[in-house]
């Protein structure tokens, strides 16, 4: 028998961002556009490429990629070559403050990761802690399609596809109440499977049933 408990998150370690991060975090994404984050190393797994080619498509779209890789002069070449050094910027490392203050007003978050090196994906649990609507690839062997449901928390795409990622994308950033619904639904999701509490319980209870049967 195989019993599958889901890796968890404590809400209290990623708290609300003050109204000073806040701010900050306003004065990064700037005024009159939609805001999609991305978070993740510079690696070629997780395929920043193709959502670059995407929001090359979606010039309403303003997007913020957090992490640090050996893809990064990559990037900063095609993003020269699609014009979008005005909507796009590569933030590298920032604090964990700094990084929930992104989550917190960021309107989308997306993960375009194309290989199961994406095994689950903690960053999808910060992103659906802060009722954040996701846009992820449906990678297929990973958990990915698992922690995100499909037209309920989120969305969920081909890999390396990034017409149907702009599509997809497009449809999110005209959709502000879909947005908001998803999000919630992934915030229940979050409390309900991937609160670290709920996940101790499971542990436990998993441990006190075979040491009965033992």
């Amino acid at each position: 028998m195989c019993r599958v408990i889901p890796l968890g998150i404590d809400p209290g370690r990623i708290p609300e961002p003050t109204d000073e991060r806040k701010s900050w975090a306003d004065r990064v994404w700037g005024g009159g556009y939609t805001r999609i984050l991305s978070v993740g190393r510079l690696t070629y797994y997780k395929s920043h490429e193709v959502l670059l080619q995407a929001v090359a498509n979606l010039p309403e779209v303003r997007l913020l990629i957090v992490g640090e890789g050996n893809q990064r002069r990559r990037l900063e070449s095609l993003m020269a070559s699609l014009g979008l050094g005005a909507r796009v910027s590569l933030l590298g490392c920032r604090s964990e403050g700094e990084l929930h203050a992104l989550f917190a007003t960021c309107d989308v978050f997306c993960l375009p990761s194309i290989e199961r090196a994406e095994a689950f994906g903690l960053v999808l649990l910060e992103a659906m802690r802060f009722a954040k609507l996701i846009v992820a690839s449906d990678i297929p062997g990973s958990g990915v399609s698992w922690v995100v449901r499909r037209d309920e928390t989120g969305v969920l795409v081909p890999p390396r596809d990034s017409w149907k990622l702009a599509q997809s994308l497009r449809q999110m950033v005209r959709g502000p109440t879909t947005r908001e619904r998803f999000g919630q639904a992934g915030r229940e999701r979050f409390y309900k499977l991937f609160h670290i509490e709920q996940v101790v319980k499971e542990i436990v209870a998993l441990y006190r049933e075979v040491l009965q049967q033992s």
